[in-house]
């Protein structure tokens, strides 16, 4: 084990720290079965306290390729759901997509880099690269994808319900936009309407006389009179006119 631990230890503490360990080794085979459980917690706690950095980086750097692995797989996922054709994607713009995929490449590249750096960096120095770096990176790439392709589709609004100054509205819409005016009346009607309203006029002479006259009735045609009835007639007015009575001619016997 102490090989595996020298490459995180710097070279000047190699020395101070085998002596420390050689001290507290020997001390519990002498004191240990009659030292009491607060002289055993100082010297475990200086041990520890000496080596914490060092097993720290050590127990870190055997966890980053693991990382490193799990966060190369991620972006393997996240870049295939890029491509994905489901119609139940399809309001997932093809900007959105590109800026995913963008995201996964670049983290791809910035962790490989990352580890390289790494490689190469003493394990006593402080990392450049650590295992909790990558797992953040990871989640934060996933977030990501997960609210760009699980994001649903837009629900459509819903139909508002009928009121009826909307119906009045959309019928005086629907009569300017999708119907024709009525056409103006023909001519020949309007001359029609006007002979009703308006009456012929008067035909000339005695056809007028006619027309004038109330319906029903019929103009008597004057009588002609031989002489000796206008005769009588004439004095028959004029005795009505002065009140005198009416010579009536008696009629004479039949003869025997």
């Amino acid at each position: 084990r102490s090989g595996n631990l020298k490459n995180f230890v710097k070279p000047e503490d190699v020395e101070p720290i085998l002596s420390k360990y050689q001290e507290a080794d020997t001390w519990v085979r002498l004191k240990g079965p009659s030292a009491s459980m607060e002289d055993i917690q100082k010297y475990y706690s200086e041990l520890q306290n000496m080596t914490a950095d060092i097993m720290r980086r050590y127990e870190d750097d055997n966890k980053l390729r693991p990382a490193l692995e799990d966060l190369l797989d991620t972006v393997e996922e996240v870049q295939d759901a890029t491509k994905d054709t489901d119609a139940k994607k399809a309001h997932i713009t093809k900007e959105e997509r590109n800026q995913l995929h963008k995201a996964a490449s670049d983290l791809e590249a910035w962790a490989e880099a990352e580890f390289q750096k790494q490689r190469k960096t003493p394990g006593y120095e402080a990392p450049i690269l650590t295992a909790q770096m990558l797992i953040e990176k990871e989640a934060e790439l996933k977030r990501m994808s997960a609210a760009i392709m699980n994001r649903r589709p837009p629900t459509p609004a819903p139909t508002p319900k009928p009121t009826a100054a909307n119906a009045g509205q959309n019928a005086t819409q629907a009569d300017k936009g999708g119907e024709n005016p009525p056409p103006p009346p023909s001519p020949p009607a309007e001359e029609e309407q006007q002979g009703e309203s308006n009456p012929p006029p008067p035909p000339p002479g005695d056809a007028a006389e006619e027309q004038q006259k109330e319906p029903g009735q019929q103009q008597e045609e004057p009588m002609e009179l031989d002489d000796e009835s206008h005769q009588k007639a004439t004095q028959g007015g004029q005795a009505a006119e002065e009140g005198k009575p009416m010579d009536v001619e008696e009629e004479a016997p039949p003869s025997k």
